[in-house]
Protein backbone atom coordinates (compact mmCIF):
# COMPACT_ATOMS: atom_id res chain seq x y z
CA UNK A 1 0.00 0.00 0.00
CA UNK A 2 1.34 3.35 -0.94
CA UNK A 3 0.69 6.26 1.30
CA UNK A 4 1.18 9.98 0.91
CA UNK A 5 -0.03 12.41 4.14
CA UNK A 6 0.15 15.90 4.28
CA UNK A 7 -0.12 17.59 7.27
CA UNK A 8 -0.88 22.08 7.85
CA UNK A 9 -2.07 23.03 11.02
CA UNK A 10 -5.32 21.28 12.02
CA UNK A 11 -5.63 19.49 8.85
CA UNK A 12 -4.32 16.07 7.58
CA UNK A 13 -4.70 14.92 3.76
CA UNK A 14 -3.78 11.41 3.51
CA UNK A 15 -4.02 9.43 -0.12
CA UNK A 16 -3.61 5.85 -0.54
CA UNK A 17 -3.04 3.52 -3.19
CA UNK A 18 -3.66 -0.30 -2.64
CA UNK A 19 -2.23 -3.09 -5.51
CA UNK A 20 -2.55 -6.34 -6.35
CA UNK A 21 0.67 -8.33 -6.31
CA UNK A 22 0.82 -7.89 -9.87
CA UNK A 23 1.20 -4.04 -8.91
CA UNK A 24 -2.05 -3.19 -10.44
CA UNK A 25 -4.55 -1.23 -8.62
CA UNK A 26 -7.55 -2.18 -6.79
CA UNK A 27 -8.26 0.74 -4.74
CA UNK A 28 -7.56 4.20 -3.73
CA UNK A 29 -8.87 6.73 -1.01
CA UNK A 30 -8.68 10.32 -0.07
CA UNK A 31 -9.30 11.52 3.26
CA UNK A 32 -9.74 14.91 5.00
CA UNK A 33 -9.26 15.92 8.83
CA UNK A 34 -9.79 18.61 10.36
CA UNK A 35 -9.95 20.20 13.84
CA UNK A 36 -11.52 23.19 13.99
CA UNK A 37 -11.34 25.92 16.61
CA UNK A 38 -13.25 24.31 19.17
CA UNK A 39 -11.43 20.95 18.92
CA UNK A 40 -14.37 19.37 16.59
CA UNK A 41 -12.97 17.17 14.22
CA UNK A 42 -14.62 16.21 10.83
CA UNK A 43 -13.36 13.77 8.74
CA UNK A 44 -14.68 13.17 4.91
CA UNK A 45 -13.13 10.24 3.66
CA UNK A 46 -13.70 8.65 -0.09
CA UNK A 47 -12.85 4.99 -1.28
CA UNK A 48 -12.76 3.84 -4.84
CA UNK A 49 -12.57 0.02 -5.73
CA UNK A 50 -12.18 -1.27 -9.07
CA UNK A 51 -11.72 -4.29 -11.00
CA UNK A 52 -7.47 -4.25 -11.60
CA UNK A 53 -7.34 -5.68 -14.42
CA UNK A 54 -9.46 -3.85 -15.89
CA UNK A 55 -10.03 -0.92 -14.04
CA UNK A 56 -13.98 -0.93 -13.81
CA UNK A 57 -15.64 0.32 -10.95
CA UNK A 58 -16.71 -2.15 -8.36
CA UNK A 59 -17.52 -0.01 -5.69
CA UNK A 60 -17.33 3.48 -4.16
CA UNK A 61 -18.02 5.45 -0.87
CA UNK A 62 -18.32 8.51 0.63
CA UNK A 63 -17.87 9.25 4.71
CA UNK A 64 -18.21 12.22 6.09
CA UNK A 65 -17.96 11.81 9.80
CA UNK A 66 -17.75 14.85 12.90
CA UNK A 67 -16.79 14.34 16.48
CA UNK A 68 -17.98 16.80 18.87
CA UNK A 69 -15.70 17.87 21.30
CA UNK A 70 -18.16 20.41 22.78
CA UNK A 71 -21.75 20.25 22.97
CA UNK A 72 -23.37 21.54 19.65
CA UNK A 73 -25.04 24.94 19.83
CA UNK A 74 -28.08 23.42 18.62
CA UNK A 75 -28.41 20.90 21.33
CA UNK A 76 -28.41 18.01 18.50
CA UNK A 77 -24.99 16.87 19.48
CA UNK A 78 -23.21 15.90 23.03
CA UNK A 79 -19.85 16.57 23.73
CA UNK A 80 -17.68 13.14 22.90
CA UNK A 81 -20.79 11.91 20.37
CA UNK A 82 -19.84 11.37 16.81
CA UNK A 83 -22.51 11.40 13.51
CA UNK A 84 -21.05 9.41 10.13
CA UNK A 85 -23.35 9.59 7.29
CA UNK A 86 -22.42 7.86 4.08
CA UNK A 87 -23.23 7.13 0.38
CA UNK A 88 -22.27 3.70 -1.30
CA UNK A 89 -22.12 2.04 -4.82
CA UNK A 90 -21.61 -0.85 -5.86
CA UNK A 91 -23.19 -2.42 -8.69
CA UNK A 92 -26.83 -2.27 -9.57
CA UNK A 93 -26.78 -0.76 -5.37
CA UNK A 94 -27.08 2.25 -3.72
CA UNK A 95 -26.51 2.96 -0.15
CA UNK A 96 -26.93 5.81 1.94
CA UNK A 97 -26.84 5.56 6.29
CA UNK A 98 -26.34 7.36 8.78
CA UNK A 99 -24.98 6.38 12.44
CA UNK A 100 -24.76 8.54 15.84
CA UNK A 101 -22.97 7.48 18.85
CA UNK A 102 -23.46 9.04 22.25
CA UNK A 103 -20.71 9.65 24.62
CA UNK A 104 -21.94 7.27 26.41
CA UNK A 105 -22.04 4.67 23.63
CA UNK A 106 -25.28 4.15 22.59
CA UNK A 107 -25.74 3.78 18.78
CA UNK A 108 -28.57 4.45 16.35
CA UNK A 109 -27.67 3.55 12.81
CA UNK A 110 -29.65 3.47 10.15
CA UNK A 111 -28.68 2.12 6.31
CA UNK A 112 -31.34 2.38 3.39
CA UNK A 113 -30.40 0.14 0.17
CA UNK A 114 -32.09 0.75 -3.34
CA UNK A 115 -31.81 -1.68 -5.76
CA UNK A 116 -32.38 -1.52 -9.23
CA UNK A 117 -35.53 -2.38 -9.63
CA UNK A 118 -36.38 0.88 -6.83
CA UNK A 119 -36.51 -2.20 -4.07
CA UNK A 120 -35.82 -0.22 -1.00
CA UNK A 121 -34.49 -2.15 2.25
CA UNK A 122 -34.02 0.03 5.32
CA UNK A 123 -32.67 -1.38 8.30
CA UNK A 124 -32.48 0.44 11.53
CA UNK A 125 -30.38 -0.51 14.85
CA UNK A 126 -30.52 1.04 18.01
CA UNK A 127 -28.08 -0.01 21.03
CA UNK A 128 -27.56 0.81 24.54
CA UNK A 129 -24.13 1.45 25.88
CA UNK A 130 -24.26 -2.53 26.56
CA UNK A 131 -24.66 -3.37 22.98
CA UNK A 132 -28.48 -4.38 23.72
CA UNK A 133 -30.80 -3.07 21.43
CA UNK A 134 -33.63 -3.67 18.23
CA UNK A 135 -33.41 -4.22 14.25
CA UNK A 136 -36.08 -3.17 12.59
CA UNK A 137 -35.82 -3.71 8.80
CA UNK A 138 -38.65 -2.67 6.03
CA UNK A 139 -38.81 -3.11 2.51
CA UNK A 140 -40.75 -1.58 0.34
CA UNK A 141 -41.40 -2.15 -3.67
CA UNK A 142 -39.71 0.52 -6.06
CA UNK A 143 -43.70 1.14 -5.94
CA UNK A 144 -43.73 2.17 -2.12
CA UNK A 145 -45.63 -0.56 -1.38
CA UNK A 146 -44.67 -2.76 2.23
CA UNK A 147 -43.68 -5.67 1.60
CA UNK A 148 -42.30 -6.37 5.08
CA UNK A 149 -41.29 -5.15 8.41
CA UNK A 150 -39.62 -6.72 10.99
CA UNK A 151 -37.88 -6.29 14.18
CA UNK A 152 -35.30 -8.47 16.00
CA UNK A 153 -33.41 -7.87 19.20
CA UNK A 154 -29.83 -7.32 18.66
CA UNK A 155 -26.73 -8.18 21.86
CA UNK A 156 -27.43 -10.63 24.86
CA UNK A 157 -30.64 -8.52 25.89
CA UNK A 158 -32.16 -6.93 22.97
Amino acid sequence: MEITTTTSPGRVETDTVRKDINSDVYATGHEVEVTDADGNVTTDRSTHWQDPRTGTTLRDKEEHTVTFAHDSPDGRHAAGSMETTWHETEGDLETKGTIVVGPGGDTAKTAKTTDASGKVTTVTTTTNEEGNGTRRTTVEAGSGTLLSDTSEPVGGEG
